[in-house]
């Protein structure tokens, strides 16, 4: 954060975190897998498995399979690691060899690339559209699935010191015992919007606290918020605006149930809610009023930056503050 000439105004400078760079690596990382399971005759898994692991996992009716490991190095750098194989042509990603890359892309805004697997007759291109949409059907499927109410407490709500949640967009999810998880574990499930009710996919929450969105989603512009507080055509009313979901349920908590929270997905995507809302009609800050309730990241204030070797700063403040100050927002 660097304070320009005029004290009322205060110019932030844009920092690659560790968080943008590893989930940088991840979304290519399962670009790089989805291309190569098909470019071998298998079907393309819609996430990889956890971090930290390393496992077999069947990809279709062949011998398709994968095994991951991630982790960080002891200074810091994030690393991602995919063995694509059928038994006859392995292929891998090693983030190692694109780190740089992705950093570089990062601070220019480009677009990804990911690295394309080199085998014989892989297809030049990939329809991620159609990937999107077999994806969210297995989703909405699992949704379907779900229940309303759970009987105890969710273990990643009881963690937060949160009830678990009752509403129209949540719902609880059995995943199944298998090969590779000895017991059932409960899936937190959550609709994803968009600012004018377009759903856009599925967050889901393991018990644990892993994070994922339906595969191919674009998080950009995706919240979460109770279905009768979707923002309508015409605005007028108090918004507060959070990170995540466990956020959200914190503030209805301790404002009331009748308090309108947006869980925007993450710091970054707070400003294009907030831009989204101001746009449209009584979204003007005498007629809608925007508080933004900043997550307080102050242990990560002084998490070394692999790039610049500077402490990365609290990331929630910082963009909080980005965002009040260019929407006219509370905070």
């Amino acid at each position: 954060m660097v304070a320009s000439s005029n004290p009322l105004t205060k110019v932030f400078t844009m920092q690659i975190s560790l968080e943008l760079i590893a989930a940088e690596i991840d979304q290519r990382a399962l670009e790089f897998t989805q291309d190569a399971v098909l470019s071998l005759g298998g079907n393309a898994p819609a996430m990889l498995e956890e971090t930290g692991t390393r496992r077999w996992v069947k990809c279709g009716r062949g011998k398709v399979a994968y095994t991951t490991t991630s982790g960080y190095y002891p200074d810091g750098k994030y690393f991602r690691r995919v063995t694509i194989s059928d038994f006859k042509t392995p292929l891998s990603f090693n983030s190692n060899k694109i780190y740089d890359e992705v950093i570089q892309d990062l601070r220019a805004g480009k677009q990804r690339r990911a690295a394309r697997p080199t085998v014989p007759n892989a297809p030049t291109s990939v329809d991620r559209t159609k990937l999107f949409e077999q994806a969210l059907a297995a989703d909405q499927a699992l949704w379907n699935d779900g229940v309303k109410q759970l009987p105890y407490p969710h273990p990643y709500l009881a963690k937060k010191g949160l009830p678990n949640i009752n509403d129209d967009v949540t719902r609880y999810v059995l995943k199944e015992a298998d090969r590779y998880n000895q017991y059932p574990t409960i899936l937190i499930m959550v609709k994803v919007f968009d600012i004018d009710g377009n759903l856009k996919g599925f967050q889901t929450i393991d018990e644990q606290g892993n994070k994922r969105f339906t595969a191919g989603m674009t998080k950009k512009g995706g919240l979460i918020v109770a279905a009768q507080d979707l923002p309508s055509t015409r605005l007028g009313k108090a918004y507060h605006l959070v990170e995540g979901l466990a956020d959200r349920e914190t503030v209805r908590l301790a404002l009331g149930n009748n308090t309108i929270v947006i869980a925007c997905l993450d710091a970054g995507n707070i400003d294009t809610i907030a831009a989204a809302l101001r746009a449209k009609p009584g979204g003007s800050p005498s007629k809608c009023e925007i508080t933004i309730v900043a997550d307080n990241d102050q242990w990560k204030a002084q998490q070394l930056n692999p790039v610049t070797g500077k402490p990365i700063g609290n990331t929630g403040l910082l963009k909080a503050s980005q965002t009040a100050l260019r929407h006219r927002c509370l905070i």
